[in-house]
């Protein structure tokens, strides 16, 4: 996914209801290529975090920036990541790195 423009179509649910677009300004989704999708917060309106697992794929490999796209239309411009990540589960589903994203509108 290059550019995908959505708006609303994967509702996130809270406490039983589900969130409106806007009413927790700073939790994004990500849109990943191949249809995967998770959140991030904002640290401050340039960058994100989320979880590590979510930008790099079963053989460790970072997906590039043009693969993730976040619903508000933005489009990610730099991942960092630490230069010794390895994926490793902890756990069944357990995973204990996080990755940080920059926005390319500052």
């Amino acid at each position: 996914i290059r550019q995908l423009y959505v708006k609303n179509s994967n509702p996130i649910e809270y406490k039983g209801s589900f969130a409106e677009l806007g009413e927790f300004p700073y939790v994004v989704l990500l849109l990943i290529n191949k249809g995967m999708s998770c959140t991030g917060g904002l640290l401050e309106p340039a960058w994100i975090v989320t979880a590590a697992h979510c930008v790099v794929d079963k053989q460790n490999k970072k997906f590039i920036p043009e693969d993730i796209t976040i619903v508000d239309e933005l489009l990610i411009m730099k991942i960092l990541m630490f230069h010794q990540y390895k994926l490793q589960l902890v756990k069944a589903y357990m995973y204990i790195q996080i990755m940080i994203l920059t926005l390319n509108h500052y």
